[in-house]
């Protein structure tokens, strides 16, 4: 399948595994999928006393999820396709949502094709409001990705369309930076490991809980920070727990170049 054009992707960090409503959240995307006009087609899931090596049909993931205890379970994943046509259940979804609760590093992502659902702040608002009745995330990120480059894996600090061989240092720069949150956040490997507050990077929407705002940077508080000047972009409350950070494109770099002194930043 040719993969053209660019996704929105949320991605949420740092989940209270005992706050989640696993079926519920399921069930939610489920509607959301076919009210965007696409049926769930391929799926997994993870939990105790299911050994899952391949994608099922979204049909086998359902039941699956209906008829086990919801505690017992670990992670879920499905997609929606333009056509019944596909080369990859992972890689070619058009729409894609993904849990994962296993570890001390848990993770929810969705990601939908622009020409599906356009990029709009609104939209994505009303989205994350939604979520976050199903569970409770003290991070997340809201970024566009082309579809070629994983957009649901990039989430996780996975590297996809990025040529290991490239002699472009962008290109092998981005692929160092996706690496760096793979290893600081989903591993949690050396000797200055990832802590609730950092950042992983100055994106569009950032979404930032108190820890964050706390943050020492420059002698005042991260929230003190970003309200000092108008170009540091616009903070305000979007859930009882997450504050949405908005920085426009145009500005993203300034933001993050004014702040990666203060050690805050973990991929830039």
């Amino acid at each position: 399948m040719k993969k053209e054009g660019t996704c929105t992707a949320i991605a949420l960090y740092d989940l209270d595994k005992q706050a989640v409503d696993l079926r519920g959240l399921f069930t939610f995307f489920e509607e959301w999928f076919l009210q965007q006009g696409y049926t769930p087609m391929r799926g997994s899931v993870l939990g105790e006393g299911i050994k899952a090596t391949k994608t099922k049909t979204f049909k086998h993931i359902k039941k699956v999820i209906l008829e086990k205890e919801p505690r017992t379970l670990t992670s879920f994943w499905f997609g929606a396709y333009t056509s019944e046509n596909w080369d990859d259940d992972a890689f070619d979804a058009i729409l894609a949502v993904h849990l994962t609760i296993y570890s001390n590093r848990n993770v929810f992502n969705l990601y939908f094709h622009n020409s599906i659902v356009p990029f709009e702040r609104g939209l994505v608002e009303t989205l994350i409001k939604d979520i976050s009745r199903y569970l409770r995330a003290y991070y997340g990120i809201v970024y566009q990705r082309d579809f070629d480059k994983g957009p649901g894996l990039y989430a996780g600090g996975v590297i996809t369309g990025l040529d290991r061989g490239s002699s472009l240092p962008e290109i092998q720069k981005e692929r160092d930076n996706i690496g760096k949150w793979w290893k600081k956040y989903m591993l949690n490997t050396g000797t200055d490991g990832y802590h609730l507050g950092q950042l992983r990077d100055i994106y569009p929407m950032n979404l930032l809980s108190e820890a964050h705002l706390k943050e020492t940077v420059f002698g005042k508080s991260l929230k003190e920070w970003i309200e000092s000047s108008p170009e540091h972009g616009e903070l305000k409350p979007l859930t009882d727990i997450l504050w949405e950070w908005w920085v426009p494109e145009n500005k993203i770099p300034t933001v993050c170049d004014e702040l990666l002194p203060s050690g805050l930043i973990i991929c830039a």
